[in-house]
Order: structure tokens, then C-alpha cells, then sequence
């Protein structure tokens, strides 16, 4: 298994000596030990193939089609996409490195000590997804749709995201609180979550009308005074020992 970096909660994939890959990725194809360099996979049909222990650096795979895929101890780096398909697919000890993915479609995917730095993703759609040990770190985020996932200590640290979804998911520490946040929905199915006393203010009006509250702030200067002058004077009546 890769190593455990504990200085910031990541995993490390320490890769084998790797092959040049040649040719095309197909279904069901069994891919070990490679390094993809500088290739163009745009539109290719991997479903259901095992990607493990290699190298995807400066590869073009937008449109890649890797359903139900086993992506197990793979660095990927600088790689950019469109779009990219992984829909079912299982993620192992996995590491992206400013990688650019327009819309990634996971749902339905089980994520494992993940981590992704400097990367920008636009849409992430994680629906259903299983995701545990999974570190963002400095990324860019437009879209997080984590509904119905399962996700267990799931970080985000220095990323900019600009909406959270997460409609009926079972979330255990899944920490916001480094990050900017621009907006969550679904307030009511947050727990589990962890965010710092700005995003809480920010929250508030929205968590208010989940919980039915009504906030009223319009008392006048002079209620507020003779409110106070009475607190007052309970407060000397008690402390003389009558009222």
C-alpha cells in the first residue's frame, strides 16, 4: 500500500519502474505498470478495464469512457478533459496533480485515499458515491453534488467551491471549515459536516427557515431601554434580598 504522508493527511503512490504505453485503451483492458505521456486518449472505450500502478502525465482524455473501472495506485498530472466518464468505477490510492476536468461524472463510485491538488474540476458529480480518506487540497470546484454519497473523513484545504449539494447523504467529518464555500444547499441533510463560524453565519438564514424559525429584530430604542432599566432593577432586588 502506498505510504501515509502524515504531515498532510495524504497518501503516497509510489510507482514501479513503468512501460511506454502504445495504442489505444480498450474495454476490459488490463493496464499495469504503464506511463502514459503526452498522448491523446480523447474518446476512447475503457469500461470495466484495471488501470494500476502507472503514470498518466499530460494526456488529453476528454471524453474517455472508464465506467466500472478498477483505478488503483495511478498518479494522474496535468491531464485535462472536457468531460470524463468514471461512473462505477473504483478509485485506490489514487493521486491527481493540476489535472482540469470540465464535467467528471463519479457517481455511483467508490473512492479510496484519493487525494487531488491543484486541480480544477467544474462539475463533480459524486451522487451515490462511497468516498473514504479523501483529501482536496488547493483546488478549484465549481459544482460538488454529493447527493446520497457516503463519505467518511473527506477534507478540503485552500479550495474555492462554489456550491455543495448534498440531498440525503450520510456524511461522517467531512470538513469544509479551510475552504471557501460559496454556497450549500440542502442545509438540512449537513450533518456530519465540519465548517468554521463564517460559513455558520453564512448558513444561518437558510438553516432558520429549514427549522421553521422566524428572527425578528424590531424592537424599538425605547422598549429596548425599559427592558433593561427593569433587568436592572430585578437584578438590585434580588441582590438585596427582596423583589
Amino acid at each position: 500500500m502506498p505510504a501515509f504522508n502524515e504531515a498532510d493527511g495524504s497518501h503516497l503512490v509510489d510507482l514501479p519502474t513503468l512501460t511506454t504505453f502504445e495504442g489505444r485503451l480498450e474495454p476490459d483492458g488490463d493496464y499495469d505498470g504503464f506511463d502514459f505521456d503526452g498522448l491523446s486518449l480523447s474518446g476512447q472505450r475503457a469500461h470495466r478495464a484495471r488501470l494500476t500502478q502507472s503514470r498518466i502525465h499530460d494526456c488529453d482524455m476528454d471524453e474517455v469512457d472508464l465506467r466500472d473501472a478498477l483505478i488503483a495506485e495511478c498518479v494522474f498530472e496535468l491531464v485535462h478533459a472536457g468531460a470524463l466518464n468514471t461512473a462505477g468505477a473504483s478509485w485506490r490510492d489514487v493521486h491527481l496533480q493540476q489535472v482540469r476536468i470540465g464535467s467528471l461524472q463519479a457517481f455511483d463510485s467508490v473512492l479510496t485515499r484519493v487525494t487531488a491538488r491543484n486541480t480544477r474540476l467544474d462539475l463533480v458529480n459524486l451522487r451515490a458515491a462511497e468516498l473514504t480518506d479523501v483529501r482536496f487540497e488547493q483546488c478549484v470546484i465549481t459544482d460538488l453534488d454529493l447527493g446520497s454519497a457516503v463519505a467518511r473523513r473527506v477534507s478540503f484545504v485552500g479550495c474555492r467551491i462554489d456550491h455543495v449539494a448534498c440531498f440525503q447523504a450520510d456524511l461522517e467529518h467531512v470538513d469544509f471549515s479551510r475552504s471557501e464555500v460559496g454556497e450549500f444547499t440542502d442545509v438540512g441533510h449537513l450533518g456530519g459536516v465540519v465548517i468554521n463560524t463564517l460559513q455558520l453565519a453564512a448558513l444561518a438564514p437558510a438553516m432558520a427557515s429549514h427549522l421553521g424559525l422566524s428572527v425578528h429584530d424590531d424592537i424599538s430604542p425605547t422598549d429596548s431601554g425599559v427592558a433593561r432599566e427593569d433587568l436592572h432593577r430585578r437584578a438590585v432586588a434580588e441582590r438585596s434580598g427582596w423583589s
